[in-house]
C-alpha cells in the first residue's frame, strides 16, 4: 500500500525511491528510475567501506502490524553469505535460482552470494507455478534452490499426480526455509526421487539475526523425527534458554 511504502520511507530516511518503469507513473514524489540511477549526477550514494557499516534496512511484519525496521551490518550480511557457501561448497561451476522476494531477507545471500565464488544466479519468472519453476530450474541446469517448505509440499502434490517425477539429479541443494519443515514432506521427497540429489538443509534464522543462523542437511535414511535446525553459522554461538530465560 502507498501509506505503508511512504511510512517506511520516512522511517528509513530514504532520500528516494527506485523503481523501474513499469511504476514509473505511481510514484511522482521522490522517485528514480534505474535508468536514470544510472544517468544521476545529483543522488548521493554512499559506499559501503568497513565491515561494522549499515548496508541494509529491512522492514518486517512486527508483533503491532505495522512494519518493524531493522538494520543489517555489512558483517553480519557477509557472514550469512559465507555460512551458506561453506555448508553447501559452492564453487564457480554452481547456479543459484533466485526466486524469493526482495523483501524477504534470504533473497540477500541468494542475490550476493553467487558473486562472492564467481557462480551464476538464474532468474526465473515463474515462482508461483511451483511445477513450471522446477521444470525451469532442471533445464538451466541450476544446483541450488531456496524456498520455503509450503512451497516444497506443492511440488511433492503435483508430483504424486504425474507418472514420472522430474529427473532434478543435476540440482546439489534444496534449502527449507522461512518455516518449519516435516519430517515426512523430506521423507516424501527423497521416495519420490530415489534418495538421491538433490539434498534438503533445513535453514532457520530471524531477520534481526542477517539471515539463518542454524543449517542441518537432511540425509535419506537420516530422517529425524523432528528435523534438528543444525549447526550455528560460522563465527557465531547459540545458547538455549528456558523459560525463565536461564541458560
Amino acid at each position: 500500500p502507498e501509506e505503508r511504502i511512504s511510512e517506511m520511507m520516512r522511517c528509513g530516511n530514504a532520500p528516494a525511491i527506485i523503481v523501474d518503469e513499469k511504476c514509473a507513473g505511481v510514484w511522482d514524489k521522490d522517485a528514480i528510475t534505474c535508468h536514470e540511477l544510472t544517468e544521476s549526477s545529483e543522488l548521493a550514494i554512499n559506499t559501503v567501506s568497513h565491515v561494522d557499516d549499515d548496508l541494509f534496512l529491512y522492514f518486517t511484519s512486527g508483533s503491532t502490524g505495522a512494519p518493524k525496521k531493522v538494520l543489517l551490518k555489512n558483517d553480519g550480511i557477509l557472514n550469512s553469505i559465507c555460512t551458506k557457501i561453506h555448508e553447501m561448497k559452492i564453487c564457480s561451476d554452481d547456479k543459484l535460482s533466485y526466486v524469493l522476494s526482495s523483501g524477504f531477507v534470504s533473497s540477500l545471500w541468494c542475490c550476493l552470494g553467487p558473486a562472492v565464488v564467481g557462480a551464476e544466479l538464474v532468474y526465473t519468472d515463474t515462482p508461483y507455478d511451483v511445477y513450471s519453476f522446477f521444470m525451469h530450474c532442471r533445464d538451466r541446469h541450476v544446483t541450488i534452490v531456496e524456498i520455503a517448505p509450503s512451497f516444497l509440499k506443492t511440488f511433492l502434490n503435483i508430483e504424486r499426480l504425474n507418472a514420472k517425477p522430474l529427473d532434478l539429479q543435476k540440482m546439489k541443494w534444496l534449502v527449507s526455509t522461512g518455516e518449519e519443515i516435516a519430517s515426512g514432506a523430506a521423507a516424501s521427497f527423497y521416495a519420490l526421487h530415489g534418495n538421491r540429489r538433490p539434498y534438503i538443509l533445513n535453514a532457520y534464522g530471524m531477520t534481526e539475526c542477517s539471515d539463518d543462523v542454524l543449517h542441518h542437511p537432511v540425509k535419506p535414511g537420516q530422517i529425524e523425527r523432528i528435523i534438528p535446525l543444525g549447526r550455528p553459522a560460522l563465527r557465531t554461538s547459540i545458547y538455549i534458554l528456558d523459560e525463565q530465560h536461564r541458560l
